[in-house]
This record gives C-alpha cells, structure tokens and sequence, in this order.
C-alpha cells in the first residue's frame, strides 16, 4: 500500500479511511445503515452471501461500477454495517485480478478490529 488518502467526499451517514495500492485501491467504511438496507437500496448489485470469521454478511458491487473494478464485503455491526471495499487502481496496467478475493483477504485480516 503507498499510503493513506484522503477520506473522500463526505457521505451522510457514512464514515470512510482509504489506502492507495500498487494494483488496488481499499476503502474501509462503516455507517448506521444495516445489510437489509443496503440490499434494498438499488445501489448494490450481484448480492450474495459470504462468512468472514464468525460474521455472516454480503459481498456485492455498486450498481454503478464495473464488476471487474469493484468488491465490496459488508458485515453487519451492533450499530450497523462496515464495508471493505476494493477497486482496481487507475494506474494498474496489469493481468486481470480477482478484487473479491483481495476484498475476503482483506476483510478477514481487518476482522478483529473491525467494531462488532
């Protein structure tokens, strides 16, 4: 990772840190919104079930990106959900990568600090 970036620009409701990578980017974001929102909000696409350690969640794509750009994994959280978000960097010119398998890497890694 080159290291941290700014948080973005601000959603309501959302916190957010990133990190820039070499051939990825990783978001990490929690908010009060829960997974039965998130799947009824139109704004994920390609929804399905994933366990992350002892947590049951969702790994999706945002409705407006590229599937082979973008992988979410969202956990549920006693005040809501946390996501762990991967994109593929803009300056990668690289072979074809897996992001959900980075996403699952990186989201069981960040697991025990990630709020419960």
């Amino acid at each position: 990772m080159r290291g941290k970036y700014s948080q973005g620009v601000p959603i309501r409701g959302w916190k957010r840190c990133g990190w820039l990578g070499d051939w990825f980017n990783l978001s990490v974001l929690t908010t009060h919104h829960t997974i039965d929102e998130l799947k009824a909000s139109g704004s994920y696409s390609d929804i399905h079930s994933v366990t992350i350690g002892d947590r049951v969640g969702t790994m999706d794509h945002q409705s407006v990106t590229d599937y082979s750009k973008e992988c979410t994994i969202s956990l549920p959280t006693q005040n809501g959900m946390v996501e762990v978000m991967v994109n593929l960097s803009q300056v990668d010119g690289g072979p074809e990568r897996d992001l959900c398998a980075k996403a699952t890497e990186l989201a069981t890694a960040f697991l025990p600090y990630l709020p419960k």
